[in-house]
């Protein structure tokens, strides 16, 4: 899991390679500069209509925010929820999950966020029974979700292990577009007989 202060690093990191460039260039050589790109997007995440909001940008002021949707920071962590399942055979049982998050490099803002969650129950030995599924919350209107593009396991009940692997794709929508390009979260996940559990996860 990032630790905050390298977040601020990677931050303060690009916004000195950004600012020494101009976001965006007009055909009458109007510059966008990052400050305006970063209230014009703000602006456009709080208006009652994004879409029309978007369409009232010039061309340039647009490329601008497009730009600055490039820059994303990824961070990475393990959850743990409290198990509802009512278990197929007498085992103990845990509910698992790890999540892969995108924030905007030069504001700090959630963008989305992925999780993984795998239930599974044991009896010290092997897995008994396991369920797997993605969680996804979305915190901003040029993000949209385009589904799961990969999903495998590895052993499983009556095995000592099971092995949950998801892969879960991101389309960065702007109106006049259409998805401009993806992002590719993946989480696996290994759950044991006795128990334990480990996860990792990143982005493509």
């Amino acid at each position: 899991m990032r630790r905050p202060w390298h977040r601020l690093a990677a931050m303060l990191a690009a916004l000195a390679l950004f600012t020494m460039l101009p976001l965006a260039v007009s055909a009458k050589g109007d510059e966008v500069s990052l400050a305006e790109a970063v209230a014009i997007r703000q602006q456009l995440v709080t208006a009652p209509d994004f879409v029309a909001a978007w369409r009232a940008l010039t061309p340039a002021q647009q490329r601008a925010v497009m730009e600055l949707y490039r820059h994303v920071n990824i961070e990475t962590s393990m959850v743990e929820g409290r198990s509802e399942l009512t278990a197929p055979v007498t085992a103990s049982c845990r509910t698992v999950g790890y999540t892969v998050t995108a924030r905007s490099t030069f504001v700090g803002a959630l963008l989305w966020r992925y999780t993984h969650w795998l239930q599974y129950c044991y009896n010290g030995t092997v897995i008994t029974y396991f369920s797997s599924w993605p969680e996804v919350y979305l915190d901003d209107p040029f993000w949209q979700y385009a589904g799961e593009v990969s999903y495998s396991v590895l052993g499983g009940n009556g095995q000592s292990y099971v092995r949950a692997y998801r892969q879960g794709a991101f389309c960065q929508y702007f109106p006049t577009v259409g998805c401009a390009w993806y992002r590719y979260p993946w989480v696996e996940i290994w759950a044991y007989g006795n128990g334990s559990w480990t996860a990792t996860g990143a982005i493509n």
